[in-house]
Parts: structure tokens; C-alpha cells; sequence
């Protein structure tokens, strides 16, 4: 009897956690605390659709399903799970707190792609928030796009943006999945022109760890090229802080008297290897490479440019 009473109360206990999926419908807020491990804004549940945004506006459509307190959630490149919870105005995904708004939330969110590649670098989005500021970088419409808080900006508009006060300088870019490399290369011209500094480039999330894949690279164009590019696109022009050895690759190698290393394919990422040490170097990349094998490029050469203590310049061209 006594083991029947307590069958009894377990059950009674489950059914009263049960969580409904009618109790999840609505737009959800990350309620802020100190040392959250979280990166979502905001989740938005529609019957059994869920759409994730998190701190870069980067919204995430899938489905999900309610099994024994935890939530599995399908997105279209992740599938993971996570504990949950509700009281009278909380949801609460591990330990991550979600409040209920009663805003209507009419805006559309367009899930764009990144390029999916996989990184050294995994950095949380607390870490990046520190940097000047974040966009999306995309091609639409054979266009280069830059996008702010789900909205198109111009690279003038963005940079306008940017707070006065920040923890570490330079900029963090996502990156859609269509870009080619002739396109990254005008995105640094433009980024040379209104003088940002680093950029570190997050070509792929993950929703389960709340990290990032992040590639650190150095604007790959001289001054006389952005020179040439203002004077073909109409922009003003003006002084642009720089070395004298930044202003042009003859003007470089004037003063560096480099070794020279052409990268034509990834069979010549090996060169890599036969650098000596405490030595100066040009890197010229191929424009044809694809932006996933020049960002792979990029983090080999910092790797070796580090443990071989080498002066290393690279620019992008067309052989």
C-alpha cells in the first residue's frame, strides 16, 4: 500500500512540472544576470516553431520538442538539448533566464547562412562584445551588404554607430555563406577607408557551448589601392593614417627588401613551412582562392608568423 502511495505521489509531481507546449507561445527576453554562460536575445515560439536571435541579431529558425524537463531543439546545422523550466513569468533554459513580453513581435527574421567553417579560435559572445562593434558582411543581389541590428546599413552608417568607449579595438564581422574572396577584398577596402582597425571574422555559431568560430585577419590592401578605389567610386577623398610601407608593394619591398611567396593554390600553403626565422616576408594570395581556404591561409600564416617571430605583409591579387 505504502509503495502504491508513493507511485502515487511521484506521478502526481511529474504531471504538476509537466511543461505544455501551449505555456511556451510568445516572445521571450534574456533576463540579464552577471556571468551568464548565454548568447540569446531573445526566443520566439510559434505551436512547435522556435526561432533563436542571439547577441549578433543572428536569428536561427528550427522546430523543438518537450520530453522530461528538457528541451530538444533542431535547428537546421545544430541539434542539442537543454534542461527547462518555467515559473509564473520565467522561462528558464539550464540556468539562462527568459522573461515573457507581451510585445507583439511583427519584424521578419531572415535566417542568413554563414560559411560553416570550423576555427582554433572559439570565443564566446561576451568576449566579442567587447571589441567596437559587430555586423553582418553578405552579398545580395551581387552586391556586398552590411547589417546592423537586422537592419542594411553603409559601412559610413555602421562605423557612426560605434560607441565612444570599448574594451579592446577592432571589429567583429559575420560571414555570409556567398561571399567570394574578390568581395572580401573590397569589404577591406572599404574598411581601410573609414579606418577600422582588426577584424575578427565568425563564420560559424554554435548555440549548444554559446561560442563562436572566430578567424583574426589584417586588412590585405595598400593605400594606393584604396586610393584608386575612392577616385572609381566617387568617395571624398581623405588622409588616411598609414606607415609609409603600407602605402604600396613596391614601396614595401623598397624598404623591407622581403622574401617573396606567391600562394596560386592550396598546394602552396607548404611554403608555409620553409620560412626561416626572424625574416621578413610578401605573402601575395590569389583573388581565385575561395574565403574559406584564404581564411585558412590566414590562421596558418599568424600561427607561423608567432612561432617563427617573422614580419609578415600579405596583399590579395589577381596572377
Amino acid at each position: 500500500m505504502k509503495k502504491i502511495l508513493f507511485l502515487l505521489l511521484i506521478l502526481i509531481l511529474s504531471c504538476s512540472n509537466k511543461i505544455d507546449q501551449k505555456d511556451l507561445q510568445g516572445n521571450w527576453f534574456w533576463y540579464y544576470h552577471e556571468n551568464d554562460n548565454n548568447n540569446l536575445i531573445q526566443i520566439n515560439i510559434k505551436n512547435d516553431s522556435i526561432i533563436l536571435v542571439d547577441y549578433f541579431f543572428l536569428p536561427k529558425k528550427g522546430v523543438y520538442s518537450l520530453r522530461n524537463g528538457t528541451i530538444k531543439i533542431r535547428l537546421k546545422d545544430e541539434i542539442f538539448k537543454k534542461r527547462i523550466s518555467l515559473t509564473d513569468t520565467s522561462l528558464i533554459l539550464n540556468s539562462t533566464s527568459f522573461q515573457k513580453s507581451d510585445y507583439l513581435n511583427n519584424e521578419k527574421y531572415e535566417e542568413v547562412k554563414l560559411i560553416n567553417l570550423k576555427s582554433e579560435n572559439k570565443i564566446n559572445a561576451f568576449e566579442l562584445s567587447k571589441y567596437q562593434g559587430s555586423f553582418l558582411l553578405l552579398k545580395e543581389n551581387d552586391s556586398i551588404k552590411i547589417k546592423l541590428w537586422n537592419n542594411e546599413v553603409s559601412f559610413e552608417e555602421y562605423i557612426n554607430s560605434v560607441p565612444i568607449h570599448f574594451d579592446r579595438i577592432g571589429h567583429v564581422a559575420l560571414l555570409g555563406d556567398n561571399l567570394k574572396l574578390r568581395d572580401l577584398k573590397i569589404a577591406f577596402l572599404q574598411m581601410y577607408y573609414y579606418n577600422f582597425g582588426s577584424i575578427g571574422m565568425v563564420t560559424k555559431t554554435n548555440f549548444q557551448n554559446y561560442n563562436y568560430d572566430v578567424y583574426f585577419v589584417r586588412k590585405n590592401v595598400w593605400k594606393k589601392e584604396v586610393d584608386k578605389y575612392c577616385k572609381e567610386n566617387g568617395l571624398e577623398k581623405r588622409e588616411i593614417p598609414h606607415f609609409p610601407e603600407d602605402y604600396s608593394k613596391e614601396k614595401f619591398i623598397e624598404l623591407n627588401n622581403p622574401n617573396l611567396i606567391e600562394i596560386k593554390t592550396k598546394n602552396d600553403f607548404a611554403k608555409l613551412e620553409e620560412t626561416k626565422a626572424n625574416s621578413t616576408y610578401l605573402i601575395s594570395i590569389n583573388i581565385a582562392l575561395s574565403v574559406e581556404e584564404y581564411l585558412l591561409l590566414k590562421q596558418k600564416i599568424n600561427k607561423v608568423r608567432k612561432e617563427n617571430k617573422l614580419k609578415i605583409r600579405t596583399e590579395i591579387i589577381s596572377f
